[in-house]
């Protein structure tokens, strides 16, 4: 069974979200440490955001492959987390230029310092 989750910019001037599906993995110690390591700029978070996922970096092509949908609000984004069964949600914050991690995409907390407390 996967761990889905969402992978957002997010710009809180005007609280939109663009957003993709992500199928495995969704848990921070799994997305959530690669999107650290290997996606942690403004320029590679956008790149994720263009079409739905398998892996961070591993599109879905063909008839599995998804457009990114836009939300604006924690509510909204919420409401699409639910949409796509996602366990996780994660952002990259504009105005903090960092990942941050949702379990129900309203409460966010910084990536890294998760991780962190969190390590297994």
């Amino acid at each position: 069974m996967s761990t889905r989750s969402q992978i957002a910019v997010y710009e809180p001037e005007c609280r939109k979200y663009t957003s993709v599906y992500c199928h495995s993995d969704g848990y921070p110690q799994g997305v959530g440490a690669l999107l650290l390591e290997a996606w942690n700029n403004l320029d590679s978070a956008l790149h994720l955001t263009k079409c739905s996922m398998s892996y961070p970096g591993k599109p879905h092509v063909g008839e599995g492959a998804m457009r990114p949908k836009a939300a604006v609000g924690d509510k909204a984004f919420h409401e699409l987390m639910e949409a796509g069964w996602a366990d996780w949600a994660y952002r990259w914050n504009r105005a903090r230029a960092q990942w941050e991690v949702s379990k129900d995409g309203t409460v966010w907390t910084q990536l890294a310092a998760y991780l962190a407390e969190n390590p297994d």
